[in-house]
């Protein structure tokens, strides 16, 4: 059982408790590939992150069909933050995916897209904005933000040391906001052109990426 320390010392856990408790199996909206929470996408600038997200993953999803042809979906709405690129360039993309026969692939209703010009550009406001938006759109189970820093607050100025604990807030709230509505919240985000031995250690920006995840 859970106690509640009376000297205010915090929660304590009884351990006999916590050895019979059984941890819950992890929910997946692309199964062993994407689950419920935070994640992020990291990659070279240019180097197709976009295109297998929106065009192999988030039709997918919004078709109810297995990713790559492998991997089951739990299928639904999704919210694309396509916010690098203009309308020219999705409505491109999505005259290469769609020039098929295949009567089963199509686009779908289901996937629902924002570029910068339908929304503006996210400040401080950023969590409560993207709730709105979900909230808007029920029967949303995964989100995918293209890219992370075009969303992410824009931190005061101050020291440098302040960028980890700014960053990694704003991780932990897409973390908690995706937890609420059972959904997945996807980033992408570019990794630097350094040699890194660790991989966590390639994805631009600070280690708030590796943690807040």
């Amino acid at each position: 059982m859970i106690i509640k320390d009376p000297n205010g010392g915090g929660i304590r856990i009884n351990l006999l408790w916590l050895h019979r408790f059984t941890i819950p199996m992890i929910q997946w909206i692309v199964h062993g590939l994407i689950p419920v929470g935070f994640s992020i996408l990291a990659g070279r600038e240019k180097s197709g992150k976009s295109l297998m997200t929106f065009g192999s993953i988030s039709i997918a999803v919004a078709l109810g069909v297995p990713v790559f042809g492998l991997y089951p979906t739990s299928p639904g709405i999704v919210l694309y933050f396509a916010l690098e690129e203009g309308l020219p360039t999705i409505v491109s993309r999505m005259e290469r995916l769609f020039s098929t026969t295949d009567e089963d692939w199509y686009p779908p209703e289901n996937l629902r897209l924002f570029t910068e010009a339908d929304i503006g550009s996210f400040t401080d406001d950023a969590i409560d904005r993207l709730e709105e938006l979900i909230l808007a759109n029920p029967g949303v189970v995964m989100v995918v933000i293209d890219t992370m820093r075009l969303m992410a607050p824009v931190r005061k100025s101050g020291a440098a040391s302040a960028d980890y604990d700014h960053e990694y807030r704003f991780g932990s709230l897409l973390q908690k906001l995706a937890l609420k509505y059972n959904i997945a919240i996807v980033a992408l985000h570019h990794t630097t052109k350094a040699p890194h031995t660790d991989i966590f250690d390639s994805i631009g920006g600070t280690a708030w990426t590796k943690a807040a995840e």
